[in-house]
């Protein structure tokens, strides 16, 4: 199977707020475990605004480098769809919250439809240890290698082809057909400590220990969890 990795740098976290400045988008055959197209683009309009110093620190890009090796960013498309015909589907680590998002916003204003492909997130529809980090550098580090410059598209696409690379890409596949949904640990606070344990994270504004996970793996978690959960919300892209 042939799927497209993709991985986004963004001035910001709200797709409607802010835009992207870097591609990495990766054609990766799985039964091989090897790149057949590499593609690696920063990207810029005239009406950007400067990078903030905050996300010029996390993705080490800087405004002299937009402005001398940026191109512009109608390109993103041009490039996505020369890559899209031999893809069976796209993968993006943490995709369904984020990259997905960014795109589709990105597409709707140069108003052009969503590409017709499904999405494998890898933070999703892969079977990692229950209680693993979901952070793409922390995961590469528990599959035995290390992302050599993180927060930069390119080398996170890779990162994370790696990592699937060692789980069945049928699988996932299968997966993505899911839904994705939210679920909430009933715990006490004595209990926390075994809702972090499976990977539940606290919100403090809304005082709850919560992850999401596909529906799937959603039907099972009530009975391993050890703990009562509920089902917050259900999230259709």
């Amino acid at each position: 199977m042939i799927v497209l990795g993709i991985d986004f740098e963004t001035t910001g976290l709200d797709p409607e707020a802010d835009a992207i400045i870097e591609m990495g988008a990766v054609l990766w055959d799985t039964d091989g475990g090897i790149p057949l197209r590499m593609v690696n683009m920063l990207l810029r309009d005239e009406t950007d605004a400067p990078l903030s110093d905050e996300i010029q620190e996390l993705t080490g890009i800087s405004n002299g480098m937009l402005a001398t090796f940026g191109q512009q960013r109608h390109l993103l498309a041009v490039v996505l769809r020369s890559m899209i015909p031999h893809a069976t589907a796209f993968v993006a680590h943490n995709g369904e919250s984020f990259d997905r998002k960014f795109l589709a916003t990105y597409l709707r204003r140069l108003e052009m439809e969503e590409f017709a492909l499904p999405w494998i997130d890898t933070m999703l529809d892969l079977p990692l240890p229950e209680g693993s980090s979901r952070r793409l550098n922390y995961i590469a580090a528990d599959h035995g290698f290390l992302n050599p410059f993180a927060h930069r598209a390119l080398f996170d696409v890779l990162t994370m082809l790696k990592v699937m690379q060692g789980y069945n890409a049928a699988g996932a596949l299968q997966s993505a057909e899911h839904p994705v949904v939210t679920v909430e640990a009933l715990v006490s606070f004595d209990d926390k400590d075994k809702a972090k344990e499976r990977g539940y994270h606290w919100e403090p504004e809304i005082k709850s220990w919560r992850k999401t996970m596909r529906s799937h793996y959603a039907e099972t978690e009530a009975t391993e969890a050890g703990f009562r959960v509920r089902f917050v919300e259900e999230k259709k892209f």
